[in-house]
């Protein structure tokens, strides 16, 4: 569809002034796969389409391709979470529309709707689950959400796209069809609509939540416009019969709606016999149809009048499901992330080099005693090569360890040369109350990580200082 589109004509009218998809037909960019979505030869589905409106001739047209490169393969049917892609039976629309589509003009006005009806915070939360506020947000923020364009992800048509799935046809069903069945997630419907039969029994790991959809009609066109659209060929199984309706009022209109073999049609004027006479003042049935009109109210008022059998008209209303404002709570859990949020650490510059000191984890390599008191700890990268970062002597690193659920740090002089690239070493006496000391002593064993962060100090000589030094030492004895 063409932006902006003329939103005067809503709902019941073609509110779009250009649509994308016949005319990349009509120009010879491919044609409509059993997804209703345009495939090119060779990028398949996935193009985006725009349309340049001029008021010049055009010397020579574009003509449509004589070939359709769908591979009639039903991936998409598959792949569908509501059945609106069938193989033998019409594009079901509303399905489409009011689940993947549940971010955008119809799934708006249904969100609006029960923010105004909710009483308060509470009974909004419970109507509009918390990961359902958060997706609006983001549509209206940053553009309207498909919520599963499954249909183009698994399509395989196109000569850039098609070579993997010929390759391996099994892979393809496992590694890019199944994650999207089996993924956890919401599935809207109208209540009493074939998408929802078709959601609750073959999706036992998905929530079906009937919702509204926006397409309510407020003319008597409109509503003869939307019935094919609508119309739920399971719902009218069995249904067979010719119904008239003479609308009065603000509107004059006669049409002839037949039911028959799951398929509808609607005609102009009174043609055949009817089953049922419907005569009806035109905005007191749309006000039925919106929920906002009694239906014993209008018989009593003889603004609605029927002649036939009533049980007709109750069959007829199957077939047009339309959904409640207030509906049965459905809750929407959020789903479980991959990703762990964590607060990442200010990263320090080394003032000797001036770069960023490295953090992260090491292995301890091996143990060497050195001393009854004293030992040596050789830590390597657990990915093997080089020590991710380097040092000048004189320098220390601070390894950090958990005591009693407390995180503890200490800094420690490395004792091994900045030549040596493998590995970095600490020589630790163990002091009688020192609570990591003897933590790396007693506990700590080849093969554990610990947390280090290094290097750091200033406190180097690299003999360009001054002529000359005079080093007073202190410590342990050992690294002196």
């Amino acid at each position: 569809m063409g932006f902006p589109m003329e939103m005067d004509q809503n709902p019941g009218n073609t509110i779009w002034i250009v649509a994308h998809k016949p005319v990349a037909v009509a120009a010879g960019m491919g044609r409509m796969g059993i997804h209703r979505n345009v495939i090119h030869p060779r990028f398949g589905n996935f193009i985006l389409l725009g349309t340049v409106l001029l008021d010049q001739e055009v010397d020579v047209a574009d003509e449509p391709i004589d070939y359709n490169p769908c591979l009639d393969c039903k991936l998409c049917v598959a792949a569908c979470p509501v059945g609106a892609i069938k193989v033998d039976a019409p594009f079901d629309f509303q399905a489409c529309f009011t689940h993947n589509y549940r971010e955008f003009l119809g799934g708006f006005t249904d969100w609006v709707e029960q923010i105004a009806d909710a009483k308060d915070a509470l009974d909004y939360r419970r109507r509009v689950n918390e990961p359902e506020t958060a997706s609006m947000w983001q549509s209206l923020t940053y553009g309207a959400n498909y919520k599963s364009a499954y249909c183009i992800a698994v399509c395989p048509a196109g000569e850039d796209v098609i070579g993997s799935y010929l390759k391996d046809k099994a892979a393809h069903r496992r590694d890019v069809l199944k994650p999207l069945q089996d993924r956890p997630e919401p599935v809207y419907v109208v209540a009493g609509t074939d998408a929802e039969d078709i959601a609750r029994r073959k999706w036992k790991h998905k929530t079906v939540k009937p919702v509204g959809n926006g397409m309510t009609p407020r003319t008597i066109s409109g509503l003869l416009t939307f019935m094919p659209i609508v119309f739920q060929p399971a719902q009218a199984e069995g249904l067979d019969a010719v119904y008239h309706f003479t609308f009065t009022g603000a509107e004059n209109r006669e049409a002839t709606v037949t039911v028959r073999d799951g398929k509808i049609a609607v005609r102009d004027g009174l043609v055949d016999k009817p089953n049922l006479r419907v005569v009806a003042d035109a905005k007191t049935w749309l006000g039925f149809l919106a929920k906002e009109r009694s239906l014993v109210w209008a018989f009593a008022r003889r603004k609605i009048r029927v002649s036939g059998d009533p049980r007709l008209l109750l069959a007829f209303g199957k077939c047009f499901p339309s959904p409640e404002i207030r509906r049965k709570d459905v809750e929407i859990i959020p789903v479980d992330s991959l990703l762990r949020p964590a607060i990442t650490a200010y990263e320090k510059n080394d003032e000797m080099t001036g770069k960023v000191r490295w953090s992260g984890e090491l292995v301890l390599g091996e143990v060497e005693k050195v001393t009854h008191e004293v030992k040596t700890f050789r830590f390597i990268d657990p990915r093997g090569g080089e020590i991710p970062f380097r040092h000048v002597a004189g320098q220390y690193l601070t390894l950090e360890c958990v005591r009693q659920g407390i995180p503890v740090r200490r800094s420690y002089t490395i004792a091994s040369s900045p030549t040596w690239r493998d590995r970095v070493e600490i020589t630790v006496k163990r002091e009688a109350h020192g609570m990591v000391s003897r933590w790396l002593h007693d506990e700590l064993q080849p093969g554990d990580r610990i947390k280090i962060e290094a290097p750091s100090g200033t406190f180097v000589f690299s003999g360009t200082e001054w002529p000359t030094v005079v080093l007073i030492g202190g410590g342990v004895g050992i690294t002196r």
